[in-house]
């Protein structure tokens, strides 16, 4: 399984580019994963007095659920994960050829095994995002066309959804590395 992540700060764009990145190789037969982080500590895609809930309120640590068109389950936990693998044994009898993590930058920003996409707004955001983090990067993304006309290119940087091909290259380029 290949994992990459899209970094970035809020509003940078990572959930657009999952979501180019997930359809294309998901139309190609792919079977992809993802992870996000999500920062609210309150957050719970349950919702109070659903059977679920009760169940949860009532104790039970794992509930799953499944319907004629999805199932789910949801464990409850006493904090977000210390490490990556921790939250990637979820995913290990999931059998994925591409797991897309979004966010999670503190834990994965030295990991040579994860690619990472860096999402940004304007140059500071870019500055921002690159302290700390480790090769490979596949690709600087940014939905922002005006930043084009900087005339300091030391940079090479994406701007979409022009540039989605070049993205989708560079994703299929880090997919056939060892």
């Amino acid at each position: 399984m290949k994992k990459i992540a899209i970094i970035g700060s809020k509003k940078s764009g990572k959930t657009s580019i999952a979501e180019i990145l997930i359809s294309h190789f998901a139309k190609r037969g792919l079977a992809i994963g993802t992870i996000k982080h999500i920062h609210h500590a309150d957050f719970t895609i349950d919702r109070e007095g659903s059977d679920t809930w009760r169940h949860k309120r009532a104790g039970a640590k794992f509930v799953a659920y499944f319907s004629p068109s999805e199932a789910g389950m949801m464990l409850k936990v006493s904090g977000e994960p210390k490490s990556i693998e921790e939250a990637l044994r979820f995913m290990d009898w999931l059998k994925l050829d591409l797991l897309v993590i979004e966010g999670f930058h503190r834990l994965i920003a030295k990991r040579s095994d994860v690619g990472k996409i860096i999402a940004f707004k304007d140059f500071v955001d870019l500055e921002e995002r690159l302290k700390g983090t480790e090769q490979p990067i596949i690709a600087l993304c940014t939905f922002n066309e005006d930043l084009e006309r900087r005339e300091d290119r030391s940079l090479e940087f994406l701007v979409l959804p022009r540039d989605e091909d070049k993205l989708i290259k560079a994703l299929e380029a880090f997919m056939d590395s060892p």
